[in-house]
């Protein structure tokens, strides 16, 4: 899993998804952090695969629309060798239980502890993943995306998540059976939230019956195409 030299993607896509490659870089052993509460925190390990050394940074992104609880990361800047291994742990800190899953972003921008012939930096590595908090005692739903509900009121399609878990999904959406395709505005439903789905011809919406949506699963991967039912 490779994290690319480049600035890829924004924060939001890296919540729909993360891909690497196996290859010479920086790689991380898993395209998740999950810290379960019951458990305190969690780490994930990082591998340096180029000739040089690199210092990595590490930071915790708060959505704006999750901001809490806190989690802290024990060593935000720590150096790896080549060709070696370092953990990252991650601390959460809660003043109550919690009662849903919660979504937020960790930034590892790793920089090259050394300079080329030409005094010169190597380039800088960056790359997002998406980190979720799990409940305590919340068993794991692996069909989560089962607890949104679609519903078609006043020329208008939104979709609400009746459940305690994050759902992440591609934001194109296509309603049937028109084929009539729509757009969210992000790549993430928080429990208990409700958004509005955009570019859906409001001539048309009274005669369509199903959604079609492409759900992932908890690691970011594709589960295909899941048809649910459209309420009025």
């Amino acid at each position: 899993m490779k994290i690319n030299k480049t600035l890829i993607g924004t924060a939001l896509c890296a919540l729909l998804v993360t891909s690497f490659t196996h290859a010479a870089g920086i790689a991380a052993d898993s395209s998740i952090i999950v810290i379960n509460e019951a458990e305190g925190g969690s780490s994930i390990n990082i591998h340096n695969g180029d000739k040089t050394p690199i210092t990595l940074h590490s930071k915790i992104v708060d959505l704006k629309d999750d901001a809490s609880p806190q989690v802290v990361i024990t060593q935000p800047v720590i150096h790896i060798k080549s060709n070696q291994t370092q953990s990252v742990h991650f601390t959460l800190n809660s003043s109550a239980p919690l009662k849903h899953e919660h979504l937020k972003q960790v930034t590892f921008e790793a920089i090259p502890a050394v300079k080329d012939e030409k005094n010169h930096l190597g380039a800088v590595s960056r790359q997002e993943l998406p980190l979720l908090i799990v409940p305590k005692d919340l068993a794991a739903k692996p069909d989560s995306w089962n607890d949104l509900i679609w519903s078609a009121k006043n020329n208008t399609l939104t979709v609400t998540n009746n459940g305690p878990y994050v759902v992440r999904l591609n934001t194109k959406i296509t309603l049937m059976p028109d084929s009539m395709p729509g757009t969210l505005e992000k790549p993430y439903i928080l429990p208990g939230e409700t958004l509005v789905v955009y570019g859906v011809c409001k001539h048309h919406l009274p005669t369509q019956t199903s959604v079609v949506i492409a759900p992932l699963s908890r690691a970011g991967n594709s589960v295909g195409d899941q048809t649910m039912a459209l309420s009025r």
